[in-house]
């Protein structure tokens, strides 16, 4: 009868163990789902937030590289069909040496400088010829410019002399192009004024102008030639680049030949330095110019690295936890165990004595 006894507390004790082995195991499990599906949800909503950041970043410098480009075409539309401003060009170019027409000019002149927008004014004459300029005594435009003369005449408007590198101190420089027509014959194209801009002054900074603290984050302006992206401005981490730095449009891990070859979004590729980004991309409108807004990937990922660590430690914890409870229940259960088995043992011994 003893000997059922032991049998079957030891059955209940197997079961026992059985049992909270399997509650450890769904306890295991619940935990590590949870834990998953909440880092998968984190994960996921701190992705959207980050590719929000992004495009909202992208987007305020595309609507800032709009605006200041239309403010460019705006101060040349002043001075585009001015009747008053054409008589006095007519004037200097048939007699050069009428002091008084070149001085009216160079008043209109100086007033475009006085806001350091423009570092220097030219009147070009129809061959690209400088005429008059501000300041005085400048040497001859450089080639890309006169080059773009003419094209005032076959689009009747201002336009903007895309950047370009400068022939006299290699400096890059871009401009405003304003055609002067003949009244009498207005196919006829008399002169252009061409108001010089030195990015450095507003435009490069303006690019490179990140709204939110980064030690990473920058802004590219890229224009595509032929099969090649050329990059606009000075980068972060690499110097001397504009007008310079050239990149094949091949590369499709590079955000940049994305972006010149007219992909907009959000993108992870690697950089001009190698290194994985994830980038916003957007065209100019009205440009030839392609914006690229990007952040390392490390900058970008590591909230989530360290999200992952807290979860993994909290996890573990739990488990640990739940394996500790688990342990000192079976412990409780196996002492019980062996103290029943004892008293029955002291019980059979006792019994035999009597007998």
């Amino acid at each position: 009868m003893f000997e059922n006894s032991s049998k079957f507390a030891r059955q209940d004790a197997h079961t026992a163990e059985w049992v909270l082995g399997l509650i450890f195991a769904c306890l295991a499990a619940g935990i590590a789902a949870t834990g998953y599906f909440y880092y998968q949800n984190y994960e996921k909503n701190y992705r959207a937030a980050i590719e929000h950041q992004l495009t909202a970043i992208a987007e305020l410098k595309v609507s800032e590289l709009v605006q200041w480009r239309h403010e460019r075409l705006g101060d040349g539309s002043i001075l585009f069909q001015n009747a008053p401003l054409t008589a006095l060009v007519r004037r200097l170019l048939e007699k050069p040496e009428d002091m008084d027409s070149k001085q009216q000019l160079q008043v209109w002149f100086g007033k475009y400088q006085a806001d350091n927008r423009y570092d220097e004014i030219r009147l070009l004459d129809a061959q690209g010829v400088s005429r008059l300029s501000l300041p005085v005594g400048l040497p001859a435009v450089s080639t890309s410019v006169a080059r773009n003369v003419l094209e005032g005449t076959r689009l009747g408007r201002v336009t903007l002399q895309d950047l370009y590198r400068s022939e006299r101190d290699q400096q890059v420089r871009m401009g405003v192009l304003v055609p002067v027509f003949d009244e009498q014959n207005p196919n006829r194209l008399l002169a252009t004024f061409f108001l010089r801009i030195d990015p450095a002054t507003y435009l490069y900074p303006m690019i490179q102008r990140w709204p939110t603290p980064s030690s990473t984050a920058e802004t590219l302006l890229v224009r595509r030639e032929g099969n090649k992206v050329v990059f606009l401005n000075e980068l972060r981490f690499q110097k001397n680049t504009a007008l310079t730095l050239r990149e094949s449009l091949d590369k499709t891990l590079l955000p940049a030949a994305q972006a010149a070859l007219g992909k907009e979004g959000i993108i992870e590729g690697t950089d001009y330095r190698g290194v994985p980004v994830v980038a916003a991309l957007r065209a100019i409108p009205d440009s030839p110019w392609f914006l690229v807004a990007r952040v390392d990937a490390a900058e970008v990922y590591a909230p989530l690295r360290e999200q992952l660590r807290f979860v993994v430690i909290f996890v573990g914890a739990l488990l640990f936890g739940a394996g500790a409870g688990i342990t000192l229940l079976w412990r409780q259960q196996s002492v019980r165990f062996y103290r029943e088995r004892a008293a029955a043992t002291e019980t059979i011994r006792e019994t035999n004595e009597y007998l």
